[in-house]
C-alpha cells in the first residue's frame, strides 16, 4: 500500500521533471494542488494490467520496471527512471492498462488524474501544447526502446540459427 508524502518537501525536485518544467508557476501549483505524491517500497506495484485508471505519473526518485504478464509470465519489458513520466495513455483514452508497473527500489511517484490534464489543455493552451509535446515525445521514446528490443531478440534469433547451420556444415 503507497505512502501519502506531503508535497512541499519535493516540489522543487518535481518541478524538474521536464514535463512540469514548462509549465507557469500558477499552471504548476494547481496540477500539484490536486496531485498526490506517493511512496512505494521495493516491488510494490503502481499500475496493474488490465486495470482501468484515470491517472497518469511522474517519478520523482528512485525507478520503476515496466512488465506485462503473458502465459501466467512475467515478461519484462524495461525501466524508467527518475524525472520520466508513465501511464500517458490514461490521459487519452478510457481502456484497461496494458503492462504492470511496479517500483524497483524504493520511489516516490507524483500521481495526476486526466481531469486535471484536461482542465489545462483547456484553459492553458500554449502550457498545454508544451506538455502534450512532451506525452508524445515520451510515449515515441518508449516505442523506439520496445522496438530496438524486438529487433535485437530477432537479431540474436537470426545470429544463433545462422551459427548452428555453420557449424551443421563444417561438421559434415
Amino acid at each position: 500500500m503507497p505512502k501519502i508524502i506531503d508535497m512541499k518537501q519535493y516540489k522543487d525536485q518535481i518541478a524538474k521533471i521536464p514535463i512540469f518544467s514548462y509549465l507557469a508557476e500558477k499552471e504548476f501549483r494547481k496540477l500539484l494542488k490536486s496531485a498526490d505524491l506517493l511512496a512505494f517500497e521495493d516491488g510494490e506495484k503502481i499500475i496493474f494490467q488490465g486495470e482501468l485508471s484515470d491517472y497518469f505519473f511522474g517519478i520523482v526518485k528512485g525507478k520503476v520496471d515496466v512488465s506485462t504478464r503473458e502465459k501466467k509470465k512475467e515478461v519484462f519489458i524495461y525501466s524508467i527512471g527518475e524525472g520520466e513520466i508513465f501511464g500517458e495513455a490514461a490521459i487519452f483514452m478510457a481502456e484497461q492498462r496494458t503492462a504492470n508497473v511496479h517500483s524497483s527500489g524504493d520511489s516516490i511517484v507524483v500521481r495526476i488524474h486526466r481531469k486535471e490534464i484536461v482542465s489545462l489543455i483547456k484553459y492553458h493552451p500554449i502550457s498545454a501544447n508544451r506538455f502534450l509535446i512532451l506525452i508524445i515525445y515520451s510515449l515515441l521514446k518508449k516505442m523506439r526502446a520496445s522496438t530496438e528490443e524486438i529487433a535485437g531478440s530477432k537479431t540474436v534469433y537470426m545470429d544463433s540459427k545462422e551459427l548452428h547451420t555453420r557449424i551443421r556444415r563444417f561438421l559434415k
